[in-house]
C-alpha cells in the first residue's frame, strides 16, 4: 500500500473532519517543503555575500528577507 494511498483512507475514515485533516495533511507537506528551500536560500545569501552572485543578483536583501520568512 503506498503512502498516498494510505493517508486517503485514513482521511476518507475521518467522516466529517476529513476536511480538516486534508488541510493538516497539506500544511505537514509545506512545512516538509520549507525545510529543504531554507538552506538552499542560506546558500545563495553566502554566494550574493561572497561576491559569487547566481543569476546575476546584486543584492542580498531579497533573499534575506525570503529566508526570514521561512525561518
Amino acid at each position: 500500500m503506498s503512502m498516498f494511498s494510505l493517508y486517503t483512507r485514513v482521511l476518507e475514515l475521518l467522516g466529517k473532519e476529513a476536511r480538516l485533516g486534508w488541510l493538516l495533511a497539506f500544511a505537514n507537506l509545506l512545512l516538509a517543503g520549507s525545510q529543504f528551500a531554507e538552506p538552499v536560500l542560506f546558500g545563495r545569501i553566502v554566494d550574493v555575500l561572497s561576491g559569487k552572485a547566481v543569476a546575476g543578483a546584486t543584492s542580498a536583501w531579497p533573499f534575506l528577507m525570503a529566508w526570514v520568512a521561512f525561518g
